[in-house]
């Protein structure tokens, strides 16, 4: 899975972890980070229902790549993360 970006944009992206999660299992926090070397892509904030988990970035610097992860907890006390690449436009 990978992303892109407009620089000017302000998006919300979303992590679907409904295949991974069991049935009876839901989501209980979620936490997001984006790792690059220039900093300039900042996260707004975040939310998260039963099984999705989305975070809203701004900014960000043209032809960058950065690396998006969304670590969640579920009820079960189960954690695991997912990582994404999005590039700015």
């Amino acid at each position: 899975m990978s992303w892109t970006k407009d620089v000017e944009a302000t998006l919300d992206y979303s992590f679907d972890w409904t295949e991974w999660l069991q049935s009876r299992d839901i989501i209980t926090s979620a936490t997001f980070s984006v790792s690059s070397g220039d900093g300039a892509l900042t996260i707004l904030g975040s939310e998260y229902t039963r099984k999705i988990a989305t975070v809203l970035l701004v900014g960000g610097t043209v032809g960058q790549e950065y690396t998006i992860t969304c670590r969640i907890t579920t009820r079960n006390s189960l954690v695991e993360e997912e990582s994404t690449t999005l590039v700015v436009e």
